[in-house]
């Protein structure tokens, strides 16, 4: 079978980051650029098959940070974000200034350097995004009209729960079907396991693990979005919130 041209190219980076320092990599760019030209695949596309960990340390590096910036945060998680904090909030305009803070601080002089790739990326980004909404809480509400206990202390209701049982199953039913190695390494994770952890499990490289952990949320993302769930009941609303983004963008 003839190797994609996109992945072969996105393989190939994914090894020049992890391995080289920046000055190398960048000296790389131009190559792969040429490459992209060359294999008439969009740069943009090959950035699209690699894992956030890599991307976080493609920008740290200096390697094309507008475009890895923009798949590495906004093409995955703007969408995400925005409703996080509408939930929280009630407000969506507030939610979009919430979210495009959050790049403003990630942008900032130490933000982005302070997350350390070794780690999974997802709780790092978790703990940005509480810690944004507690600090606009306490500037904009008095002490007093601060959630009691946090912001995990909600209770769900029956909807929600019967949301979170329907999204089990089918969850389950999508690891099923993953190639093995990528079922392990996702069923793992949403356990909580730590990259450390997930590396000396399966015996390869962590950033093995994180390519493994990529594409299995994308194909568990992908067939939930191809089939929606259906009604509790006849007349019913549909099911909210079972999408596995709930999972793993954010709490």
């Amino acid at each position: 079978m003839e190797e994609n041209p996109t992945e072969a190219l996105a393989q190939d980076l994914e090894q020049w980051i992890w391995s080289l320092p920046a000055t190398k990599l960048l000296e790389r760019e131009a190559d792969l650029l040429a490459r992209a030209r060359s294999a008439e695949v969009e740069v943009a596309a090959v950035l699209a098959e690699l894992a956030d960990e890599t991307l976080a340390l493609a920008f740290q590096k200096g390697l094309l940070r507008r475009l890895v910036f923009q798949e590495w945060l906004v093409q995955r998680y703007e969408r995400d974000l925005t409703r996080w904090f509408w939930e929280w909030t009630g407000d969506r305009e507030l939610a979009r200034d919430l979210t495009q803070e959050i790049y403003l601080k990630l942008l900032g002089p130490r933000a982005v350097w302070t997350y350390n790739p070794e780690r999974l990326f997802l709780p790092w980004l978790r703990a940005v995004a509480r810690n944004l909404l507690m600090e606009h809480f306490r500037r904009d509400r008095p002490v007093g009209a601060l959630p009691a206990e946090g912001l995990l202390s909600r209770a769900p209701g029956p909807l929600e729960q019967a949301a979170a049982r329907e999204c089990e199953q089918r969850f389950d039913a999508e690891l099923n079907r993953l190639p093995a190695e990528q079922a392990r390494v996702l069923r793992l994770a949403v356990c909580g396991a730590t990259a450390n952890e997930l590396a000396a499990a399966l015996g390869v490289p962590k950033p093995r693990v994180y390519q493994l952990l990529f594409k299995a949320r994308r194909a568990v993302e992908t067939a939930f979005h191809q089939k929606p769930p259906p009604p509790l009941s006849p007349g019913s609303p549909t099911l909210q919130h079972s999408s596995p983004a709930k999972r793993w963008p954010l709490p």
